[in-house]
């Protein structure tokens, strides 16, 4: 642990003892580090939206946008999908999970919700699982691109 907290102090500019101050294990830091890259990287991605599209195009661009991550940030999709699958709790679950990207269900809910406003998504259809399938879609593209390279 102590490499690592090394290592971390270096790249962020700070001392060991900071670092040592606001993370109280290396799991911690990893997962901190984790969830920000997830915002930096959902940011990326929000950038390229036009949030009054239609819900179709919203998210043909969202999941387009998401596809781009890949030769762009490489490195730090395949640092997360490290940690992901590292860390686990007491129990051997996962530390992270669908509370690290509820932020970005919730505004798909929201997008879906008014493509049924609209009328081009159907009325009735469960928003959440709606909001939900696209990260599969996403995480199932990067994982292509990842094995073609």
């Amino acid at each position: 642990m102590q490499a690592a907290i090394d290592l971390v102090a270096a790249r962020a500019g700070v001392s060991k003892a900071l670092v040592v101050h606001y993370a109280s294990s290396r799991e911690a830091l990893m997962a901190e580090a984790a969830r920000t890259a997830l915002v930096r990287l959902r940011s990326q991605v929000a950038q390229g939206l036009d949030a009054e599209a239609d819900a179709v195009t919203f998210l043909r661009a969202a999941i387009s946008g998401a596809g781009r991550l890949a030769p762009t940030h490489e490195r730090e999709l395949a640092a997360l999908e490290q940690i992901v699958a590292g860390l686990r709790d007491e129990d051997d679950g996962p530390v992270l999970g669908i509370a690290d990207v509820e932020e970005t269900f919730e505004g798909r809910e929201g997008v879906f919700a008014r493509g049924q406003r609209d009328g081009a998504v159907r009325a009735g259809a469960d928003l959440r699982t709606l909001a939900v399938v696209p990260e599969g879609v996403a995480d199932a593209l990067l994982t292509g691109i990842a094995a073609r390279a």
